[in-house]
C-alpha cells in the first residue's frame, strides 16, 4: 500500500542536457539567510558552464557526464559549501566542470536548487563522492520505448460516442468490459477547469488536426529539431487529449522532446525534460493549479529520476508512467517502481481489446492500475490527418494521463495527485479475472458508465 506522498531527496543523479546550461540572467534571489548561499552558487554554476555554452546539445557523451543531487534535509548554505569545495577542485581551463543546474527557478530562495549536471574526471567524481549530503550517478541512455506500430488508416464530442474509433474510450468509461464492437465512449463534455498535460516524450506534431490547437510546444531539450520524428509522443498525447481519439478534449498539451529519430535519448535529457515541465507547472501554478505529466518510457531504477518525479507529485502534478512491455515485475523498471511508494504517482499496465492482460506488459505490486494499450488508435506524426495504431503500455498510460486530467477539470475542489489516483485506480475494482501477479485488480475508470 502507497504511504502518503513525501519527498526524500536522498540524492541521487538528475543529468540536464548541455542546451540547458545556466541562465544568461540569474534568477532573483530573495531576501533573507539563505540569499547570499544561494547567489554564490548561481555564480559557480555560471562561470563554469560559460566553457560549455558554445557546444551543442548532445555533444559530450553519457560517460564524461554526471550528475549531482543534494539530500533533502541539506540547507542552502550546506549546498554552498560543496559547490565552494567543487569550484577549487575545476581548472577553468579543463573540460571539467558544472554543464548545467538542476533547480527549480520558480523559487528565488535557494529551496528548488536540487543539483547540477557537469562533465567530471574521476578525481572529482570521487571527491564528490566523499560527500555525505550528495549523490553522484553517471549519466546513462534510455532506449526506446518498446510499442508497435501498425498501417495507417483513413480518419473517419456529445455525452454517448457510439463506436468510438478508439475502444479504450468505451472500456475506461465503464465498470463492466462491452465486448468488442459494442463500445461507447460516456463521459462529461464540458470542462469546467483548465488544465494541462505534459507529454515527455518524442515530441508532439502539434498541427495535427486532432489536437484543435490546444497542442504547443514547450521544451526541446535534444536537439533544435522542433518535429517529432519517432510518432510515439504524438500519438501518445492523442490518446490522451485529442478530438475523437483522445480521452480529454478539453486539456491543453505541452510537448517536451526528450527522445529522437531512434526513439531513446540519455537519461539526462529526459531528466531535463521533467524539470522544465515541473518548472513550468511551478510558475504557472496560479492560473492552472491542476495537470499531469505523461512519460510512456522506462529502463533502470534510477534514484535520479526517482528524485524529481517525486518532487513533482509533492509540489502537486500528477505523474503518470507505463508500467514497460517485458512481461516482468514493474519494480525492476525504473520510473515504475515509484507506483508502489508514492501516492499520486501513477503506474499503468496494458489490457488488450479481449480485456484481459497484454501478454508483455510488466506488472506486479509497482502497478497501481491497468488500462487498454493494445491496437489503439491515435494521432500519426506524418501528416495533420493520418491516424496510426499502435499498442504497449505506452499507450495505456495517456489513458491515465487523460482521466486525471478529465477528473481535475470537471472538480470544483483542487484535487491532490493522490486524490486524482484515487478516483481513478478504485472506483473500478475486482473486475479482471486473470493472473494478476501480484498487480492490482483495478481498472482505471472515468465514473460515468456501467
Amino acid at each position: 500500500m502507497k504511504l502518503a506522498t513525501s519527498l526524500t531527496l536522498f540524492t541521487a543523479v538528475l543529468a540536464a542536457p548541455l542546451a540547458a546550461p545556466a541562465p544568461d540572467v540569474a534568477p532573483a534571489v530573495a531576501e533573507g539567510s539563505a540569499s547570499a548561499a544561494y547567489s554564490a552558487i548561481l555564480s559557480v554554476v555560471s562561470k563554469q558552464s560559460s566553457k560549455f555554452s558554445a557546444l551543442q546539445k548532445r555533444e559530450l557523451d553519457e560517460e564524461d557526464r554526471y550528475i549531482v543531487v543534494f539530500d533533502s534535509e541539506a540547507s542552502v548554505e550546506q549546498i554552498a559549501a560543496e559547490i565552494a569545495k567543487l569550484d577549487a577542485l575545476v581548472d577553468q581551463e579543463s573540460s571539467n566542470g558544472i554543464t548545467s543546474a538542476l533547480d527549480l527557478s520558480a523559487y528565488n530562495d535557494g529551496s528548488g536548487f536540487l543539483g547540477f549536471v557537469g562533465k567530471f574526471n574521476s578525481t572529482i567524481v570521487n571527491q564528490l563522492n566523499q560527500s555525505p549530503i550528495l549523490t553522484v550517478e553517471q549519466d546513462t541512455y534510455v532506449p526506446e520505448p518498446k510499442f508497435f506500430a501498425e498501417p495507417v488508416l483513413d480518419k473517419r464530442a456529445i455525452e454517448t460516442d457510439e463506436n468510438p474509433p478508439n475502444w479504450g474510450l468505451g472500456r475506461i468509461s465503464h465498470k463492466q468490459f462491452q465486448g468488442e464492437g459494442n463500445e461507447t465512449y460516456v463521459r462529461e463534455t464540458t470542462a469546467k477547469h483548465s488544465t494541462v498535460a505534459y507529454v515527455v516524450d518524442s515530441g508532439v506534431r502539434i498541427t495535427h488536426e486532432m489536437f484543435q490547437g490546444r497542442a504547443v510546444w514547450g521544451a526541446n531539450l535534444l536537439d533544435d529539431i522542433d518535429e517529432d520524428l519517432k510518432g510515439h509522443g504524438s500519438h501518445v498525447a492523442g490518446t490522451l487529449g485529442g478530438k475523437d481519439y483522445g480521452v480529454d478534449v478539453n486539456t491543453k498539451i505541452v510537448a517536451v522532446k526528450v527522445f529522437g529519430a531512434n526513439g531513446g535519448g540519455p537519461q539526462s535529457v529526459v531528466n531535463a525534460g521533467f524539470t522544465w515541465a515541473l518548472n513550468d507547472f511551478i510558475k504557472n501554478r496560479n492560473t492552472v493549479p491542476r495537470g499531469v505529466l505523461n512519460y510512456s518510457g522506462g529502463g533502470s531504477v534510477l534514484a535520479s529520476q526517482d528524485v524529481i518525479l517525486a518532487r513533482a507529485v509533492k509540489e502537486g502534478l500528477v505523474v503518470v508512467t507505463s508500467a514497460g512491455n517485458d512481461a516482468k515485475d514493474a519494480c525492476t523498471d525504473g520510473p515504475a517502481n515509484n507506483g508502489a511508494k508514492t501516492h499520486g504517482f501513477i503506474t499503468v499496465a496494458s489490457l488488450n481489446e479481449h480485456n484481459v492482460n497484454a501478454y508483455d506488459s510488466n506488472w506486479g505490486t509497482c502497478v497501481d492500475v491497468w488500462a487498454p494499450g493494445s491496437k489503439i488508435p491515435s494521432a500519426s506524426h506524418k501528416s495533420d490527418t493520418g491516424i496510426v495504431i499502435m499498442r504497449g503500455t505506452s499507450m495505456a498510460s495517456p489513458h491515465v494521463a487523460g482521466l486525471a486530467t478529465y477528473y481535475m477539470s470537471i472538480s470544483d475542489k483542487t484535487l491532490s495527485p493522490g486524490e486524482v489516483e484515487d478516483l481513478i485506480t478504485k472506483s473500478n475494482t475486482d473486475v479482471l479475472t486473470f493472473d494478476l501477479k501480484g498487480s492490482p485488480n483495478a481498472v482505471a475508470y472515468n465514473g460515468n458508465g456501467q
